[in-house]
């Protein structure tokens, strides 16, 4: 999700807990409780995504499942975030797709072994929707 939807998330959440909260209060039933509880659930389910397929380190490794949440994981913090997305090629190699929305590009940077070494990423080739990757 981009930080637009986000935000969006939240903030409907908050207001569906405001709204069913005073619906409740006024007509103490079985629904207005029901959406209560279901407002409330909407908004921990956002917060346990931010938890686990999310890691706002800049730098190091990162392990995570690709198999849960669609492939999507969330790297880094504030402008320094994005998000990804992999499925499984085989038991020694790992797809990599562009789909999210704030990747415009990617590519394989072969025999470069730190981010840092790369001085002029246009000479790689961002044609694909996807890579693979293969584990060394």
């Amino acid at each position: 999700m981009t930080k637009f939807q986000i935000k969006i998330a939240l903030a409907t959440s908050i207001i569906a807990i405001i709204g069913f909260a005073i619906w409740l209060y006024f007509d103490p039933d079985f629904e207005p409780a029901i959406a209560l509880i279901l407002g409330f659930g909407s908004l921990l389910g956002y917060l346990q995504f931010d938890k686990k397929f999310k890691n706002k380190r800049l730098k190091g490794k990162v392990k995570f499942d690709y198999s849960n949440n669609n492939g999507c994981y969330i790297i880094g913090i504030g402008e320094l975030e994005f998000e990804t997305q992999w499925s499984k090629a085989s038991k020694q190699s790992i797809h990599l797709y562009n789909d999210p929305s704030i990747i415009s590009g990617i590519s394989l940077a072969k025999d470069f072994h730190m981010i840092d070494e790369i001085k002029n990423a246009d000479q790689f080739d961002f044609s694909s929707r996807s890579r693979t990757i293969q584990k060394h």
